[in-house]
């Protein structure tokens, strides 16, 4: 039974028994007989207790609605606090996804009209609808919030007077966020409005002289029939002198009602134990006694028509009972189909596959019970796969440890996550992620996504960010590097480490269509016998076949996994490592053949993937042999240059000094001449 059925009266139960009424009758009748003045007191008695029993009725019954409907609030919030999305996004503070989830959850249940999520401290980093002037606001000195974080449980808060909107009386139904370890990192929380509250129970109708009062742990009123409670705080009067009387769960106590010049005021209250708030239902002195002079004055002038009316009343409790009884069971079938409905809706509107597996034999097998829609389209499975096992629908996962993980949750309780992995078979192959944990129920439910895409894009953009990276390498060693061999060498282990390969060799064609190797990897030269001398030669001016010819002969890129069985294949010199695997690529320069990269052994072969990559790698490496050979055509022109350049300094070096001998000559002799002529007109005089 549900604790609500435990707490349900059951006192008239017994009438619903004809035989019982009959008793009662005959019981009635003889007493009525026998003292008509002590039945009197007798009927003012019970009609009184009547009246208390159905006041507390009412508390109980009107507390059983409101537990019912912040129940739903609660299991609402906490469902979604559960929801991994939900826990990503309050994880990251991401406020446009979670955003998403609280606009779902305002349309699913239109009265949580005013969503918001707090980090852990306490701080409004997202609301719905928007409010900035809520959002940054720290409410760690909130009852709501120190309620959560103490109970780590759904907590419903104090009344409070709301700060913005209609800035009227409200309640905080407050679920907590928790990450993996258990630890909360946020705080969903719903400001329940006391007139969304007061919707609901005004729908009771009360008898004249009654009146509802529903207050929050300390007395403050969050709906009343009697009191203003909408726009301010107000303490419900009789509070403090009810909870000092009596600290039952369900009772009735008699109060001074000052607006009534201080007559008793009967109060039948009770408390809901799961959110602290207090249901009070109040009768005035006037309701008891406009109930039981009608029927004192009938058994006072016949018993016969008291008698006649307390059969009545006895049915009309009888009635009422059984009234009431299908009216719980018909709110309880209606409340059951409501929740299934929408646990149906969810569980196949969500984007992420959910699987929900009974163990068999122990936990050494999985039964499947249900898959959503979303894990019906990844895994490609028909409808009707229910009460299969797992490895028969899914017999990829023997190859996994999933079903190990399934046990251990099964076994333990304890949720587990599965990274990322590959799923294949001979029908399908993605890749998938996975939660799983465990129902109350004992059922283990997976919760995975598709990352197929994603994880092809991951691999994609490293192949191309290290394709990248080789190719800045080898252009960084041509700018340094005046050696078409330094080159070429860098280039092969770059070709090697981005492919894997063990060992591999870069050559050109040479002018009578020979290929010369440019460079070999140590592990294919060292492999080899001969001296180092005899290699050299032998990877000169070699003959274009085999294999590895095929790429130049053809003109195109060659990927081998099986050498053995090719059909061009001509064998391998002594000393050679034997080959298990080929990829050879062509150079080219402006649409000719100008040599080839060659590469051998790579574990599991060669894919298209490397061919690509090798090709791109190909294409850099001609581009930078071109620019080599460029660079030493330029350097041998500028030694001729200076060669030149020289030798006409040295010529033009002789000439000069000629010139300036003969100079020389002609000076000194222009001098002697002077000299003379300066001697004879001396003489002269």
């Amino acid at each position: 039974m549900t604790p609500e059925e435990n707490h349900r009266p059951e006192s008239f139960a017994w009438l619903a028994k004809r035989s019982n009424i009959v008793w009662l009758a005959l019981i009635f009748f003889l007493i009525l007989s026998a003292a008509s003045f002590f039945l009197i007191y007798g009927h003012y008695r019970d009609a009184r207790e009547q009246a208390f029993r159905e006041d507390r009725k009412s508390a109980k019954l009107i507390s059983l609605i409101l537990e019912a409907y912040l129940n739903d609030i609660q299991s609402t919030l906490e469902a979604y606090a559960s929801r991994p999305l939900l826990l990503e996004a309050a994880r990251k503070k991401d406020a446009a996804a979670a955003k998403q989830h609280l606009f779902s959850l305002n349309r699913i249940s239109p009265g949580m009209d005013n969503l918001l999520i707090a980090d852990r401290k306490g701080t409004i980093w997202i609301i719905w609808p928007d409010r900035p002037d809520v959002l940054g606001k720290n409410f760690a000195w909130r009852d709501w919030y120190r309620g959560v974080t103490r109970k780590k449980t759904p907590y419903v808060g104090e009344a409070v007077l709301r700060v913005t909107g209609e800035k009227d009386t409200a309640i905080h139904i407050a679920a907590p966020i928790f990450d993996e370890k258990g630890e909360i990192i946020g705080i969903l929380l719903n400001t329940q409005r006391a007139v969304e509250i007061g919707r609901i129970l005004q729908r009771a109708q009360l008898e004249e002289g009654l009146s509802i009062s529903v207050t929050d742990r300390n007395g403050t009123l969050i709906y009343s029939s009697r009191h203003a409670y909408a726009k301010a705080l107000v303490l419900y009067p009789f509070f403090d002198a009810v909870k000092k009387t009596t600290g039952a769960e369900l009772s009735t106590v008699a109060v001074p009602d000052p607006t009534e010049q201080g007559k008793a005021r009967h109060i039948s209250h009770t408390i809901l134990p799961d959110s602290g708030l207090h249901v009070f239902v109040g009768r005035d002195q006037r309701s008891l006694w406009s109930s039981v002079w009608p029927h004192a004055m009938q058994m006072i002038t016949i018993s016969t028509l008291l008698f006649l009316c307390m059969i009545m009343l006895l049915l009309y409790i009888r009635n009422r009972t059984l009234a009431q009884s299908a009216l719980e069971r018909l709110q309880k079938e209606k409340e059951i189909s409501a929740g299934w409905s929408r646990f149906s809706e969810l569980f196949n509107q969500l984007k992420s596959g959910v699987a929900i597996y009974r163990a068999i034999d122990g936990g050494k097998d999985f039964e499947i019970l249900e898959l959503n829609a979303a894990a019906r389209r990844i895994t490609n499975v028909e409808q009707n796969v229910k009460g299969k096992s797992v490895l028969e629908v899914y017999p990829g996962l023997a190859n996994h440890n999933l079903l190990t993980i399934f046990q251990n949750v099964w076994r333990t309780g304890e949720p587990d996550e599965h990274p990322t992995f590959l799923y294949q078979d001979n029908r399908q192959a993605f890749w998938a992620d996975n939660y799983v944990f465990k129902l109350p129920s004992g059922e283990v439910v997976s919760v995975f996504n598709d990352v197929t895409a994603r994880k092809l894009a991951a691999d994609k953009i490293s192949r191309q960010t290290r394709l990248l990276s080789a190719i800045n390498r080898l252009f960084a060693e041509t700018l340094k590097s005046k050696d078409s061999e330094a080159v070429a060498r860098t280039c092969l282990t770059i070709a090697q480490d981005i492919t894997d390969s063990v060992f591999g060799f870069i050559g050109e064609l040479g002018p009578e269509g020979l290929f010369n190797t440019t460079a070999i990897s140590n592990p294919g030269w060292n492999a080899c016998n001969p001296s180092h001398a005899d290699t050299f030669a032998s990877i000169r001016n070699m003959t274009v076949r085999g294999i590895w010819g095929q790429v130049i002969l053809k003109e195109r890129s060659f990927i081998v996994n099986h050498p053995e069985t090719f059909p061009e294949r001509v064998g391998l010199p002594e000393g050679h490592p034997p080959l298990t695997s080929f990829l050879g690529v062509p150079l080219k320069d402006e649409g000719k053949i100008i040599g080839m990269i060659a590469l051998a052994n790579r574990p599991g072969g060669y894919t298209g993937e490397q061919r690509e990559d090798l090709e791109e790698l190909a294409v850099s490496l001609a581009e930078a042999l071109r620019r080599n050979k460029a660079e030493e055509e330029v350097t041998k022109m500028n030694w001729e240059l200076e060669k030149r350049v020289a030798k006409r300094t040295e010529d033009l070096a002789a000439k000069t000094a000629e010139l300036e001998r003969i100079n020389r000559v002609f000076v000194d002799r222009e001098l002697k001449m002077r000299e003379l002529k300066a001697r004879i007109a001396e003489l002269e005089k």
